[in-house]
């Protein structure tokens, strides 16, 4: 009989431990899954990051041609203003030049029937001169007075004539002018006609290219909105990678508690059977943390890296994402120290922020140190405040600045108070 129940005790020894056998060997596997989760998970987010980084880069570079073009279009109208003002001006002389021809044609006119009307009547006045002279000369050589007075009177048309002649020479002379005048308005006015043509061409030219920006920028706009929402439902699917493995380490925790309190009871359990241990599923409760309470869990902290805070938390990068972390400048293989001592949850690649070490300071306090060059800690190893975790690297934009980020419950707080 003793036989017998030492044989049953060794078999459910036995099972006891091919439960925990695989117990640890789903949750290895679950461990192992986690990191390439996040990893690439973090790869699509740095594809994001550096996506809304393009088009926010070509949004600002549409915004200074845009400003540049409504600056030329304003000097156009400008100009244009002016060349229509001095084409008035010019149309208005034009008028003016006209009525002075028309005016100076019809003065032509009258002076050139004048001028022929006294020629016509000094000839006629001659040729009856020379006819009287010839039948009265006996008559018109005792009348002196009436020979003086004919001379006087031919002599008077002569220089009437003259006068007609002279003005005759002066309209034809401005009309000249005048003409001469019309064709150099015409030209001007020909050259502002193209002026204004080549202005008006080069503004709708300028007004399609401005309404193009504006299309590309909409649509760079609308990818970067669908960008953010993509990186948040990523930032959602990584909290969520991260809730569940906190779930089962709870569960885990429990099962480990589970079977202390079995290993106690169970010589009160003897010669009675055993309905077997209910497994539950276990929720984990992360609730908010406010800040006053989050940094004093956390208490005093090192600053991982002496250097110059380039980023603070909050600040924009790249025009749109608010940083949940701050920058530290250093040098390239500067030693990385942990802030505070904790348990090491993440020590792998996080794309986007190079080689990354995630500490768990307790009290539901994470921080997060990227951009490292090398990784100087173990998954699960402890750690203390001013311990090396890692080698500084370079951040996306190719400066030596570390990424310290502080975690309160998932809910990202300023480290800069704990320093």
């Amino acid at each position: 009989m003793m036989k017998i129940m030492k044989m049953m005790m060794e078999i459910m020894m036995s099972l006891k431990m091919m439960k925990t056998k695989i117990f640890l060997t789903f949750f290895l596997l679950s461990a192992s899954i986690y990191p390439a989760s996040v990893k690439d998970m973090n790869k699509r987010l740095k594809n994001i990051d550096k996506e809304i980084e393009k088009k926010n880069t070509r949004i600002k570079a549409i915004d200074t041609e845009t400003s540049k073009l409504e600056k030329m279009i304003k000097d156009l109208e400008d100009e244009i203003k002016k060349l229509e003002h001095e084409r008035e001006e010019i149309e208005d002389e034009i008028t003016v030049v006209k009525k002075n021809i028309d005016y100076s044609r019809k003065n032509l006119e009258i002076s050139e029937v004048e001028h022929d009307r006294k020629e016509s009547e000094f000839v006629a006045k001659i040729i009856a001169w020379d006819k009287y002279s010839k039948v009265h000369r006996k008559e018109i050589d005792e009348k002196v007075l009436l020979t003086k007075n004919y001379r006087e009177m031919l002599h008077g048309d002569l220089q009437r004539m003259g006068h007609i002649e002279k003005v005759t020479g002066s309209i034809k002379e401005a009309k000249e002018k005048v003409e001469a005048e019309k064709k150099k308005l015409d030209r001007l006015e020909a050259e502002l006609k193209e002026n204004l043509r080549k202005s008006d061409a080069k503004k709708e030219e300028q007004k399609k290219l401005k309404e193009k920006l504006q299309v590309e920028k909409k649509g760079h706009q609308s990818s970067i909105e669908k960008l953010k929402k993509e990186k948040q439902r990523i930032s959602k699917e990584i909290e969520r990678i991260i809730r569940e493995n906190a779930r089962r380490a709870a569960e885990k925790a429990a099962r480990e508690k589970a079977a202390r309190e079995a290993a106690k009871n169970k010589g009160k359990r003897k010669g009675k059977s055993s309905g077997g241990t209910k497994v539950t599923t276990t929720t984990v409760d992360m609730p908010k943390i406010s800040n006053p309470e989050a940094y004093k869990r956390i208490g005093k902290t090192i600053k991982p890296l002496n250097g110059q805070i380039v980023v603070y938390f909050g600040q924009k990068k790249a025009g749109v994402v608010e940083s949940n972390g701050i920058e530290i400048k250093g040098k390239l293989g500067n030693p990385i120290v942990a802030s505070k001592g904790g348990t090491v949850i993440y020590a792998n690649a996080f794309q986007g922020l190079g080689k990354v070490v995630m500490i768990d300071y307790g009290g539901g306090i994470i921080g997060v140190y990227g951009n490292l060059l090398a990784i100087k800690v173990g998954l699960n190893s402890r750690v203390s405040a001013g311990q090396t975790i890692g080698v500084l690297g370079l951040s996306s934009d190719k400066e030596p600045n570390l990424y310290y980020e502080l975690r309160a419950n998932l809910r990202p707080i300023d480290p800069i108070p704990t320093f």
